[in-house]
């Protein structure tokens, strides 16, 4: 049923706010997931649609995307339901998909009928007591948390990067010329008495060395943190462009699907 739920709906128009961010999500998982983890997402981004309330200014009928059962999606991609947990899982802590506890497997609910849906956790489904081994979640997007979650990661690479320049920049190190020393020592390490007042220089003074200090010349380092920083701005121009689109838009919403098509497709 579940299938056909989804047939009926899947030409339903997406709103051209949801492409951004559906945009959003299909880059992050391209750049930084695994093609399984990939086609999880786009079954979620392909969900089912459910008829929300009219927009408030054109009247139109909004269609939301649901929420799909792990084993459910399991099945669309016919791969094992544990797989596909596991990819979801990732995601979760990763903060790109969200999940909500549903109900008993169809097996348990053969064995207890009266096992449903947890109602702490899905509003509108019956009241039932659940075995760990049985339960499984209903899983979506927060589109929100996902595009902070973008911007999060983004920044995080880009002060990764600005912290290695700095330090490249900061911790100046000289070497000692002498082939027979080649002592190498930061700024931090000069001291007083390494300093050659005359000559304004330092003394290398490894082992009675004694020779002048040579700067080292670090522009190699700090220009290959450069190649990195312009090879992470362009690698990631697209992304930094989708959550910019996105984050002019309220995000979307998921929903919990209608009562009948909640227990997947044969379900």
């Amino acid at each position: 049923r579940a299938s056909a739920w989804a047939g009926r709906h899947a030409n339903r128009m997406v709103s051209h706010e949801e492409l951004a961010y559906q945009k959003v999500a299909r880059l992050v998982v391209r750049y930084f997931y695994d093609v399984e983890e990939t086609l999880v997402m786009e079954v979620l981004l392909q969900a089912p649609r459910k008829a929300g309330a009219p927009d408030e200014k054109t009247g139109a009928v909004v269609y939301h995307p649901t929420m799909q059962l792990d084993d459910v999606v399991a099945e669309r991609l016919n791969l094992g339901t544990k797989q596909v947990r596991k990819h979801l899982s990732r995601m979760f802590q990763d903060r790109l998909v969200m999940k909500t506890r549903g109900g008993a497997d169809k097996n348990a609910a053969k064995r207890d009928p009266a096992l449903g849906q947890d109602p702490k956790a899905v509003e509108g489904f019956a009241a039932g007591e659940l075995n760990a081994a049985d339960v499984r979640f209903f899983w979506g997007i927060d589109y929100e948390v996902l595009v902070d979650a973008v911007h999060f990661k983004l920044d995080a690479m880009k002060r990764a990067l600005d912290a290695m320049h700095t330090r490249a920049n900061a911790e100046q190190q000289y070497s000692c010329p002498n082939p027979n020393c080649k002592a190498v020592v930061s700024a931090l390490e000069l001291t007083p008495e390494m300093m050659d007042f005359a000559s304004g220089s330092f003394k290398c003074q490894a082992y009675g060395c004694g020779h002048e200090l040579d700067e080292v010349d670090n522009s190699k380092e700090t220009g290959m943190i450069d190649a990195w920083r312009a090879e992470l701005r362009n690698t990631f121009a697209q992304l930094h462009a989708a959550v910019r689109d996105a984050d002019a838009y309220p995000p979307p919403t998921f929903k919990m699907p209608p009562k009948e098509f909640a227990d997947g497709a044969n379900g």
